[in-house]
């Protein structure tokens, strides 16, 4: 099998989350796909798990989210299924949950199954330090958001088009064409006026109006006038702007 194994898609290292955020894979085991079939194999090669599952994307903290049958469920490294497939969809855990939809609607579990926050979600992600965004309507491109905590508070009401993750307590959201940042609260702190905003580095923030661009600080002060002409931007430079 090693040499079979050395001849399919592996997977392992970092995987890219919402919101500009990575999440560093669990090394120890890559999955693996043969046959339209995918399984686990360990760093020699040998299979660890079979190669049974139509989806599987890696182990983070102990466990993987895999489709079977086009159920999705959940594994430990030994390949014991430890959350059984009854799920459309599951994403992998984060923060002690995991999302999980059944037929159109998103809720929570834990790592023992159990439903923590109910399926009652048309849109939803994984939470991020205490937090995830949720959202309502048919898909993820128009659907409208908010934010609620592992509770099930809805901190943030449906009204964005887009919210990005928070980050030291602020996160850009979407009104519109607009742009601007809350905080967890939902209170705004910085208007949705913009039409681009960069993420927050240090104190300073790069915003563009109207094809010009200058410089807030964290209250929304514009520390430096917004009054350059738009920097050209190349397809290969990172995209942390909205």
């Amino acid at each position: 099998m090693a040499s079979d194994a050395a001849r399919v898609v592996l997977r392992r290292g970092d995987e890219d989350l919402p919101g500009g955020r990575t999440r560093h894979r669990e090394g120890d085991l890559a999955a693996v796909k043969l046959n339209y079939k995918w399984g686990f194999v360990d760093q020699t090669g040998n299979v660890v798990i079979p190669l049974q599952y139509d989806m599987t994307p890696w182990f983070y903290n102990g466990f993987a989210a895999v489709s079977l049958n086009r159920k999705y469920g959940f594994i430990d490294k030994t390949g014991k299924t430890i959350v059984p497939f009854i799920y459309d969809y599951a994403s992998s855990f984060s923060e002690g949950v995991a999302c999980v939809r059944i037929g159109k609607k998103n809720g929570y579990i834990n790592k023992e199954g159990k439903e923590v926050l109910p399926l009652k979600y048309d849109l939803a992600y994984s939470f991020y330090n205490g937090l995830a965004i949720v959202g309502k309507g048919d898909d993820y491109k128009t659907g409208l958001y908010g934010v609620i905590d592992k509770k099930g508070k809805q901190l943030i009401p449906y009204k964005y088009n887009e919210i990005k993750f928070f980050r030291d307590g602020l996160a850009i959201v979407r009104l519109g064409e607009k742009f601007g940042f809350v905080d967890s609260t939902g209170a705004v702190v910085v208007p949705v006026i913009y039409d681009k905003v960069s993420e927050f580095y240090g104190n300073l923030a790069m915003v563009t109006l109207n094809k010009k661009y200058g410089y807030i600080d964290k209250t929304g002060k514009v520390i430096e006038p917004i009054e350059k002409p738009e920097p050209t931007v190349s397809s290969d430079d990172d995209d942390d702007d909205f």
